[in-house]
């Protein structure tokens, strides 16, 4: 299993702009090839996001980061940094 994680710093609309692009997205995200989970975590002192999303291969973390190339980011979220990661150890 794979992980594509990203890291932002957002002000409180940015947040709230992501959350709303989350969901208007995610109907469509478990419809995509190798979706295992999906989620978005907020540190409520410092703002910072991070989305988590794990996918079953390789090949299907590449397909997802290649659709959300193609997706706009919302406003007031910087910093955006983005990693991929093979799952090692899940409990």
């Amino acid at each position: 299993m794979f992980a594509h994680v990203v890291t932002a710093q957002a002000e409180a609309e940015g947040f709230d702009n992501l959350t709303r692009f989350v969901r208007e997205h995610l109907p469509e995200i478990p419809q995509q090839p190798g979706f295992r989970g999906f989620y978005l975590l907020r540190d409520p002192e410092s703002d910072k996001l991070m989305t988590i999303s794990l996918w079953e291969t390789k090949e299907d973390l590449q397909a997802s980061q290649a659709r959300a190339a193609e997706q706009a980011v919302p406003a007031a979220v910087n910093g955006l940094s983005a990693e991929a990661y093979e799952v090692t150890i899940s409990a």
